[in-house]
């Protein structure tokens, strides 16, 4: 819905994301490879993502530099559809993704 700089960080940016059609967060990201308008997976609070290293992480809120995060955007690492955990995955909006509904149905997992 709306992507701002952080005040505190130069490669930090602030991403207000609706995650269903009623209820909004707040997410800070380090990646800048979408813009508003494109379906992002979001991880919220208690989701158990995977790590660069093999390891898992559970998603918690936070504050970065100052600013509440309240989830992540996910890569496709994060999705366990590649090792990339360098960019967020985009949804096609070709598939119609409907907010609220779980990221699965939407991965290719070719």
């Amino acid at each position: 819905m709306e992507i701002k700089n952080h005040p505190n960080a130069k490669s930090l940016k602030i991403v207000i994301v609706k995650v269903s059609p009623t209820e909004t967060h707040q997410i800070v990201c380090g990646c800048a490879n979408y813009q508003v308008g494109d379906f992002v997976p979001v991880a919220l609070p208690g989701t158990l993502v995977p790590t660069p290293d093999g390891g898992t992480q559970t998603i918690a809120k936070v504050k970065l530099r100052g600013v509440e995060s309240d989830g992540m955007l996910c890569s496709p690492l994060e999705l366990g559809v590649s090792s990339d955990h360098t960019t967020i995955h985009l949804l096609s909006s070709k598939s119609k993704p409907v907010l609220g509904q779980s990221v699965k149905k939407y991965l290719n997992r070719e």
